[in-house]
C-alpha cells in the first residue's frame, strides 16, 4: 500500500520522502525508481508537511519513536495498515 501511494504522490508532483525498519539502502532502488528520496526512519519526518504509515496493525506498538522525533508541530499523520 505504501509503494502505491508514494507513487501516486510523486505523480502527482509531490516531494516524497520514503523510509523502511531496513534503513535507508533498503529503499534506495524503489526510491530512485519513481523519484522519491530514500531516507532513514530517524529522519524521514524532517520537514515534512504530512507523514503516512503504511505498516500492520500489530507493528504500531514496536514502531520507533525517532520516526516522529523530527516531525514539525503543524504535520499531519496518517496511518494505513
Amino acid at each position: 500500500i505504501g509503494g502505491t501511494i508514494a507513487k501516486k504522490l510523486v505523480k502527482g508532483g509531490y516531494k516524497v520522502s520514503i523510509a523502511n525498519s531496513k534503513g535507508k539502502f533498503a529503499v534506495e532502488k524503489f526510491a530512485s525508481e519513481i523519484g522519491a528520496e530514500p531516507r532513514d526512519i530517524s529522519t524521514i519526518s524532517k520537514d515534512a508537511e504530512v507523514l503516512i504509515l503504511s505498516i500492520p496493525f500489530g507493528a504500531i506498538p514496536k514502531l520507533s519513536k525517532d520516526i516522529f522525533q523530527n516531525l514539525p508541530n503543524n504535520a499531519l499523520i496518517y496511518r494505513y495498515n
